[in-house]
């Protein structure tokens, strides 16, 4: 979409281009060129992102020219206490949240608001985010890429340092764009929500010269091309090992799962690409759609994991039965609340969905497998479940203290705390 908007690519060619190229980087390099290919488009896109976020506030600020002046500004007019800007605020406020009113600053938003429901804050973690971060083979990847135990885990605090920077990159140029563009959310409901996706490329067509798009134009391909090459690896390497070994072929040679992998590639590739073509014309916003797809997979697979690891009594008929059920329970959620006439609004947000069935899991797992067979020993071993007596947080580096992981993290988690309380509505 952003280089159809930019550039006047046609989506099609776009999608197939991006798509074609990524994948075959992918295909032929193997891990070792997402790891590189990562490693280098990591650091134009914070670049280039936080050049944005700069520009914005510039913008923002008028003939002074200053970034203090521009700061303010934009969390004056998000504040949303005068002009149009409290006009169109209150207007969409039913929209997405179901209330009168709501602060665009504060983190904390009513538990019926469409994307960030306050629950989601705390309790979106023990799903979306265990599936997406802990056991989705996409991300994991790096980690079991590392070359030793103390780099996986360093590397895992760093992505958490970057996450931390994510709201300069991503937050602050939509406070931008409302502020500039307030006028935006006058359109119909309906409207808002695609206009939504199209937000930023409208912001890099305003403040970027073009002479620096393409530096914007490689760090989009940067983002596109990792997230390609990551999950096209992953899903080859998942259909490669665990179904086509164990099932068709337990005694090939490497040569033939390399084949095996490289030709499922191709197909997931093409299907991926005809599939984006298509996902284009579903209406409404591209963001909700693929975070409503993330709450419904993730509750089952974060709820049967976080057991799992935590609680030795878990076996195999729990974590089945709790899979199964819990994608029927969500869709049955889905029709409720598509068909109720007189249901719950809070229970309208693709993150409550998500909350509510991963309750619904785990209650499932935990009775299924009290009233079945223990697990075998052999199946709840030290590396595969925790024993918190044997852990040893603190002493996990022979190095000084600033070289432990758990400092680095320590560090990370005060700051994360500290970005939620300053956005919490006590201070804006």
């Amino acid at each position: 979409m952003a280089l159809q908007n930019l550039f006047g690519w046609n989506l099609w060619v776009a999608i197939i281009i991006l798509g074609g190229v990524a994948g075959s980087w992918a295909i032929y390099g193997g891990l070792k060129s997402v790891a590189w290919t990562d490693f280098f488009t990591v650091i134009v896109m914070i670049a280039g992102g936080l050049m944005v976020t700069v520009l914005g506030l510039y913008m923002l600020s008028g003939e002074s020219h200053s970034l203090i002046d521009g700061w303010k500004t934009m969390i004056e007019r998000n504040q949303a206490h005068t002009g149009i800007w409290k006009q169109v605020v209150e207007a969409n406020a039913q929209n997405f949240s179901h209330v009168d009113d709501y602060d665009r600053l504060s983190v904390l938003q009513p538990v019926t608001h469409a994307t960030t429901p306050w629950p989601s804050l705390f309790l979106g973690l023990f799903s979306v985010s265990i599936w997406y971060n802990v056991i989705n083979q996409f991300m994991i990847q790096r980690v079991l890429g590392a070359r030793n135990l103390y780099h996986a885990r360093m590397g895992i605090v760093l992505a958490g340092y970057m996450k931390v920077i994510m709201p300069a990159i991503v937050v602050i140029p939509g406070l931008i764009l409302f502020a500039q563009y307030p006028q935006v959310m006058e359109l119909p409901w309906d409207e808002i929500r695609p206009e939504a996706d199209k937000g930023y490329v409208h912001m890099l067509q305003t403040l970027i010269p073009v002479g620096l798009r393409g530096l914007f134009l490689a760090a989009l391909f940067g983002a596109i091309q990792s997230t390609v090459n990551s999950v096209l690896n992953s899903t080859a390497t998942i259909f490669t090992l665990d179904l086509f070994k164990p099932l068709l072929n337990p005694s090939g040679g490497d040569r033939i799962f390399v084949r095996v992998g490289m030709i499922s590639a191709v197909i997931i590739l093409v299907v991926s690409i005809v599939l984006a073509g298509f996902i284009n014309r579903i209406g409404g916003s591209l963001f909700i759609y693929i975070q409503s797809l993330y709450a419904f997979f993730a509750p089952p697979f974060g709820a049967v994991f976080l057991l799992g690891i935590l609680f030795r009594r878990i076996n195999g008929w729990g974590a089945l039965v709790a899979v199964v059920s819990g994608f029927t329970f969500g869709i049955a959620m889905k029709l409720y609340i598509e068909y109720a006439p007189h249901h719950v609004q809070w229970l309208e947000p693709y993150a409550m969905q998500g909350i509510v069935n991963w309750g619904f899991c785990v209650i499932v797992c935990v009775a299924v497998s009290l009233i079945t067979p223990s697990p075998r020993p052999e199946q709840v071993t030290d590396q595969l479940t925790f024993n918190w007596r044997a852990l040893n947080i603190l002493g996990e580096s022979a190095g000084p203290w600033y070289t432990r992981v758990f400092f680095w993290w320590a560090i990370f988690a005060a700051l994360v705390i500290g970005l939620v309380v300053i956005f919490s509505g006590w201070f804006f």
